[in-house]
């Protein structure tokens, strides 16, 4: 009876394979495992209700994140208590302990405000309070004991009143298109909320929540700038600001300048337990508690493990080893041995700290880009040799290095996306020999440099473009293009827009055929460099190539050059010209990065998992 019940167990599941839309997995998808090790984890709350169990609470968000939660772990017994909050959207979040002892939290897309009541052990949606705003960056605590939110892109400042959980919204405080961010909140003594906004350039807003009143503060002079302003509550309860080398006292209807930053109101720790503080929970799921007086330390074992950092980028193939690089503050590298499966985390080898945009190898060494900062590093995998090389955030108001390449002089390229707000990339130039670099501002103006690609044979670099700039930034320009840049005679050599009404141009690749292989959207394109011509355009299977997700080389006997797109692995064949899908499964669907190793087997990210799909 047994065996009957499991044949037929067998069919039913065999049958639901078969049927419409839930197809069997192509068996020639392998999932390797998950190279990068876990984030630690840092508390920001530690709550105790009237039984005295204590909880650490820390969120688990960021970029590109595997789960977008809050975690608490009872401090007493390990345990860990998981709220989901995933359902209400992907964004960052904002914890805080009230007066009352709950913990609330703002988060979701768009945001809301929701409590943890700590006695009944219940988690409270106390509803949304924005039409669009997400990314919650700050927050702020007045004396009423109502926490502030802002979030991006609507400026919108709300609020929750822990003493009757209501909520509330005083609406947009820009009317600037350009300003999308609230960089900084805090509240006097006498109840005025100050906000810093920026980053297009800097805003300060005084909103007196009693009257609803809100007024821009900051003299023009100090909003010509790029960026935002600093905020701070000095002890004496008034809320004072910098910013372009200048200090400020802050005014419901306008500031003072002061010679220096004042002493500032040091507020209690809300991560504190007794005489101790709680830091973080670390990758293995240890808890580091430290003394807050002398050198006492000690761990409290916890049944939780923070997620695997994602994947972002692949890299090279170099010595039987695939390089890739990590995202969500964990700008880490990784190889794989492909002979062994071994897997290892060789940690932050770049100035960035939040993710890893590209990998280049060099008979020198590694190069590679990560951001934030704008960042181009030189790191040797086998004498572990470290150089922070550029950091052109600082330099040339440029934030994402996105895509490197080994121009036909020797010399390292990349093209970049300028800081939040600003328009106009530049085209970066490296020498691998003493590391000096040399950058072109708005070789295509107010427009971003998304990809490059050497072309020996006319010594030039093909380069893509995108009407974007930096995050939050207003595009200036309608179509984007593609070009050749001479690397001798430093200058564009020639321009084209393939795909009319294009306002984005992904990667690109250099074929076996010595013609040059681009997408845009659900369109790919065919150029001959010599000719200076555009010599096919065509459809992908695909309604568009996911973020970092087509392969710069061609790959196996037919020299195909693959991508990701949706939930499909496809394939741009020169030889007919055209592109299909080669493989299917569900975790193209989360794909991150692409390397395409010579015989055509295709490695990619899925989240945290390294896959690989074989011809």
């Amino acid at each position: 009876m047994k065996n009957t019940v499991r044949v037929i167990g067998l069919l039913l599941i065999i049958l639901a394979l078969l049927a419409p839309g839930h197809a069997a997995e192509d068996p020639r998808f392998e999932l390797l495992g998950e190279p990068l090790r876990s984030r630690p984890l840092d508390v920001q709350v530690v709550t105790t209700n009237s039984r005295g169990e204590s909880m650490a609470w820390a969120s688990i968000s960021g970029p590109h994140a595997t789960l977008f939660d809050v975690v608490g772990v009872n401090l007493a017994t390990g345990k860990s208590r998981l709220l989901n909050l995933s359902r209400w959207g992907e964004t960052h979040k904002r914890l805080h302990r009230a007066d009352n002892g709950h913990l609330y939290i703002y988060s979701g897309s768009p945001g809301r405000f929701f409590k943890f009541d700590i006695e009944k052990g219940e988690l409270i949606d106390l509803g949304k309070t924005l039409n669009v705003g997400f990314y919650h960056l700050t927050h702020g605590v007045g004396p009423d004991g109502r926490m502030w939110s802002g979030s991006y892109p609507s400026t919108e400042l709300a609020w929750v009143d822990p003493k009757t959980d209501k909520i509330g919204n005083l609406g947009r405080l820009t009317s600037d298109p350009r300003v999308k961010y609230v960089n900084g909140i805090a509240v006097s003594d006498a109840n005025i909320v100050y906000c810093a906004l920026g980053l297009h350039h800097p805003e300060l807003w005084a909103v007196d929540p009693a009257s609803g009143q809100k007024q821009q503060i900051l003299p023009a002079a100090l909003m010509k700038r790029q960026g935002t302003v600093s905020l701070r509550l000095g002890e004496d309860g008034q809320v004072y600001g910098a910013g372009g080398g200048r200090f400020w006292r802050c005014r419901p209807d306008g500031i003072d300048f002061v010679e220096k930053w004042p002493a500032v109101r040091v507020a209690a720790a809300q991560n504190l337990l007794g005489d101790e503080r709680v830091v973080r929970l670390d990758a293995d799921g240890l808890l580091d508690v430290r003394a807050l007086k002398g050198s006492g330390q000690r761990t409290i074992a916890s049944d939780f493990t923070p997620p695997r950092s994602p994947i972002y980028c692949m890299g090279p193939e170099l010595n039987g080893k695939v390089y890739g690089g990590g995202a969500s503050h964990w700008a880490n590298i990784f190889t794989y041995d492909i002979a062994t499966g071994k897997m290892e985390d060789l940690g932050r080898k770049g100035g960035g700290g939040v993710q890893v945009y590209d990998i280049l190898a060099h008979p020198r060494g590694m190069f590679q880009t990560s951001y934030t900062g704008g960042h181009l590093d030189y790191f040797d995998p086998e004498s572990g040799e470290r150089k922070l090389l550029v950091r052109l955030a600082s330099s040339h108001q440029q934030e994402r290095l996105t895509q490197l390449c080994l121009g036909p002089d020797g010399r390292v390229y990349t093209g970049t996306v300028p800081v939040k707000g600003i328009l106009g990339g530049v085209l970066a130039r490296l020498d691998p020999e003493d590391f000096s670099h040399q950058v072109w501002r708005n070789i295509i103006p107010e427009q971003s440099i998304i990809g490059v690609l050497s072309v020996p044979a006319t010594r030039e670099v093909f380069f893509t473009s995108s009407v974007g700039g930096g995050t939050s930034a207003i595009p200036s320009q309608k179509e984007a293009v593609v070009g050749l840049w001479d690397v001798d005679g430093e200058r564009v050599a020639w321009q084209a827009k393939p795909i009319p009404g294009t306002r984005r141009y992904d990667s690109a690749a250099l074929g076996a055929d010595g013609l040059i292989y681009g997408t845009a959207g659900s369109k790919f394109y065919v150029i001959d460099p010599q000719r200076r011509e555009v010599v096919h355009q065509g459809d992908l299977p695909v309604k568009s190539v996911r973020h970092l997700a087509l392969s710069d080389t061609p790959a196996g006997p037919d020299h195909l050059i693959y991508g990701l797109g949706e939930d499909a692995v496809f394939a741009i064949d020169p030889a007919r010209r055209e592109a299909r899908v080669v493989g299917r499964h569900p975790s193209v669907a989360h794909g991150q990065g692409i390397l395409a190793t010579a015989d055509g087997t295709i490695y990619y990210g899925s989240g945290s998992q390294l896959w690989r799909m074989r011809p």
